[in-house]
């Protein structure tokens, strides 16, 4: 009985270093939002070369992941120029922030 609680002990003890260890690589949080179909999102940080672009989906969607925290500018490009610039968009770690861009407003929203 003794060597049974001692092997229930450790594997409790394996589980919680192990879930630690999954919460700790967390790095990356997620911009989205709605936006003109067909168009494309820019996010580019403003303190290193991280950037990423995604196509806005046929129902005015776009999402894009896994983005290393940080500060971004978020832009909207119609027919490769840019049309309406979010600077200063905060990516926090295991967070989504939430980005509408259209060319006649614009403003964010943390989700």
């Amino acid at each position: 009985m003794k060597k049974l609680n001692s092997m229930v002990a450790a594997f409790a003890v394996c589980g919680l270093l192990g879930s630690v260890a999954a919460y700790a690589q967390a790095t990356a949080g997620d911009v989205f939002g709605k936006a003109p179909a067909g168009d494309t999102v820019f996010a580019k940080n403003t303190s290193n070369a991280t950037q990423r672009e995604v196509k806005v989906d046929d129902k005015g969607r776009y999402s894009i992941r896994s983005l290393p925290a940080g500060v971004y500018d978020v832009t909207l490009m119609e027919n490769g120029k840019p049309v309406v610039k979010h600077a200063n968009v905060p990516v926090v770690v295991g967070r989504g922030i939430k980005v509408d861009l259209n060319a006649s407003a614009s403003g964010t929203g943390q989700q």
